[in-house]
């Protein structure tokens, strides 16, 4: 039997935490609460779309303060963000060059914007 080599589960997060050219990295994660021992687990972005422009985003801060303290319990280390908030009623009513922004394309314009976030944090 073999011993699996596990990848280090902050092998994304540590390319801005670790060595000494990271140290601005490090100190500005300093001042949003990081310590030492930090800087060896995986950082996950949050992305939060909670906003009081729509009923339906209204409660979605709340879920994210539960991902995050999970996170935190699991040994990652949250980072919040804000994200795009898509509203149906007010989306369907905007144009774009001349045609009406359905929400499906809203919603893929929103969705790229926060997979490219969460590509560089993760």
């Amino acid at each position: 039997m073999t011993d699996e080599v596990k990848p280090a589960l902050n092998r994304k997060s540590r390319v801005i935490t670790q060595g000494d050219r990271r140290s601005p990295n490090r100190a500005m994660l300093r001042a949003v609460g990081f310590n030492d021992n930090d800087f060896n687990k995986p950082i996950i972005g949050i992305a939060n779309g909670q906003s009081d422009v729509t009923p339906c985003n209204a409660g979605l801060g709340k879920l994210a303060d539960v991902a995050k303290s999970e996170i935190k319990r699991s040994n990652g280390m949250p980072q919040m963000f804000g994200t795009i908030t898509v509203s149906d009623g007010i989306v369907s009513s905007l144009k774009v060059t001349g045609a009406p922004l359905t929400v499906p394309c809203f919603v893929r314009l929103a969705s790229m914007t926060m997979i490219s976030i969460n590509l560089l944090l993760a």
